[in-house]
């Protein structure tokens, strides 16, 4: 199962795991695929994550994973998305889970929007209380985000991935001293800088989340990866009733107390973070149950969870006609004026073969990469650790080009190559 997009699986020929069947493609992480599938026992669906055949015989990666199956099924809690099993089956490393039928946090602001604040503060005491679980199980989660908040048809907020996830009493560090790991958008300033994290890092991220909630807008931004780090450190963004003027004094002190740059002066932990959002909605009278939550999600456009869908993941039966890229005759006309030829009817794959000096080194060069690309920073890590390496899956000429032209400029060496000539497309 090559890691360059789900248009590559062969889902129902490739994931055979006893007890589960219908297997049908979700979406792709930086470590692994994930699945929704029937628990044949009980005819019900769960979601499964399985990891990259490539990744699984690196004794490094597989370790990694094998720790995030051991932590998360340590943790059972309502906003948590909770593990059901875990183990192996014809060389397939897998996690099973219970499936969030919902959309996640960041499909809820894919339009730029605000969310309202009493659904934004409900969503916020949801996560809150999942932290405080995890935190009092020694786990902090570092990595919380839009993305990986869970919100079902039924009002509940759950915390997924606990992939970066780490054990807060063990001295045994499971990433090198002053490595940053995360979404940069949503970390902590001593996270940023590499430092020993604890719980009220996961606060801070929290807070992030509540800003863009309440506001639709992220409260730390920059043209690149380094501004964006530098505003986590240093900048102070405007209070959210700056930007949407029914909120108050009340709500800017709760955020504010939230992403506070010092530890130290921070809420001190999750179930802190969950007492201050209680006060806040009390104040307001707002109602920050499940029911309000429930009642939002279902008042949503009937179309909304398909088009979410649709930007998550393409569908293994998408013909080339339905990728092609907006501006593919366009490009195609301007190159045959250049005097390059693009094939008709051929997808494309792009390979970084190595990185020059402008790259900045490895880590550097993985962080841009998921930055400019969207792609979630342990994918870029990956892909990085194991030059030569294919970015992406096969698509149409002039979506490559883009991508093969980005990847220069930020001082990689990257070539194209048909989809027929591509080595890691005949072995999949």
């Amino acid at each position: 199962m090559p890691p360059g997009g789900i248009d590559d699986m062969d889902t129902q020929a490739a994931v055979r795991i006893e007890g589960y069947d219908e297997f049908e493609p979700l979406a792709l992480g930086g470590m692994a695929a994930v699945y929704r599938a029937r628990r044949t026992s009980v005819g019900r669906p769960v979601a499964v994550k399985i990891l990259y055949p490539h990744l699984a015989a690196d004794p490094r990666y597989l370790e990694r994973f094998r720790r995030e199956a051991r932590l998360a099924a340590s943790l059972q809690h309502d906003n948590v998305v909770n593990v059901i099993d875990t183990g192996e089956a014809d060389g397939q490393h897998y996690i099973v889970m219970e499936f969030a039928d919902g959309l996640t946090v960041e499909h809820l602001l894919a339009d730029g929007d605000p969310l309202p604040p009493d659904v934004a503060l409900a969503i916020a005491l949801q996560v809150a209380s999942g932290l405080d679980a995890a935190h009092r199980h020694g786990l902090v989660h570092r990595d919380i985000k839009p993305a990986n908040i869970i919100v079902t048809r039924e009002g509940s907020a759950k915390i997924a991935d606990f992939g970066l996830a780490r054990v807060v009493a063990d001295e045994a560090r499971h990433t090198v001293d002053g490595e940053v790991m995360g979404t940069p958008a949503y970390m902590s300033p001593e996270q940023t800088r590499g430092d020993d994290t604890g719980a009220v890092s996961d606060v801070f991220s929290l807070g992030v989340v509540c800003y863009e909630m309440l506001t639709g807008r992220r409260p730390f931004v920059g043209a690149s990866v380094a501004e964006v780090v530098t505003a986590v450190q240093t900048a102070e963004p405007d209070p959210p009733s700056a930007l949407v003027p029914e909120l108050d004094a009340h709500v800017d002190g709760l955020v504010a107390m939230l992403i506070e740059k010092e530890p130290a002066a921070r809420l001190e932990s999750a179930a802190a973070a969950a007492e201050a959002i209680r006060e806040v909605a009390q104040a307001h009278g707002w109602h920050t149950d499940r029911e309000r939550v429930r009642e939002f999600v279902l008042s949503l456009p009937d179309d909304v969870f398909e088009r979410a869908r649709a930007r998550t993941v393409s569908g293994p039966a998408a013909d080339a006609a339905s990728r092609m890229h907006p501006c593919e005759a366009q490009a195609r006309e301007a190159a045959s004026e250049r005097g390059i030829e693009a094939p008709e009817d051929v997808d494309w794959c792009v390979w970084v073969d190595a990185l020059g000096p402008d790259a900045g080194g490895p880590a550097a060069f993985a962080v841009r990469l998921a930055m400019r690309t969207r792609m979630p920073l342990p994918r870029a890590r990956v892909i990085v650790a194991h030059l030569p390496s294919r970015v992406g899956g096969a698509m149409p000429w002039a979506r490559a080009l883009k991508l093969a032209r980005t990847l220069t400029r930020l001082g990689a060496t990257a070539r194209m190559v048909p989809q027929a000539d591509d080595p890691a497309s005949a072995v999949g």
